[in-house]
């Protein structure tokens, strides 16, 4: 299985990092520190899901749904779970899974 991890603290990609390895077998992680680079990234990944933080520290303004967006629009069947204890983040994950047909619940968004 191969996880994309976006996420701009060292400490929480970290934690995700050794969670997943401890629990899923043979899964390949690639940690993304910014959205640009996770721009950059898409081009040449396929992942078979996406963590995906919701306020990543970005000058250029890009946000985790933004990203998610993008990778949705290029497959809009892969599995992305939203990261963010922000209830506007919350919400515009809210948004952006809705313009794909898909609902938001506790195995999708993470408070």
């Amino acid at each position: 299985m191969n996880v994309l991890i976006i996420e701009d603290h060292v400490f929480n990609a970290f934690c995700l990092r050794n969670l997943l390895e401890s629990i899923i077998p043979f899964v390949k992680i690639t940690l993304i520190k910014s959205a640009s680079e996770a721009m950059v990234h898409a081009a040449h990944c396929t992942p078979d899901l996406i963590i995906v933080d919701g306020d990543l520290s970005c000058p250029d303004g890009i946000t985790g749904p933004d990203i998610a967006e993008f990778f949705l629009k290029r497959n809009s069947t892969l599995s992305i779970i939203a990261w963010s204890d922000s209830q506007g983040m919350q919400e515009a994950f809210t948004e952006v899974f809705a313009r794909f047909g898909r609902v938001t619940n506790r195995f999708n968004v993470w408070p």
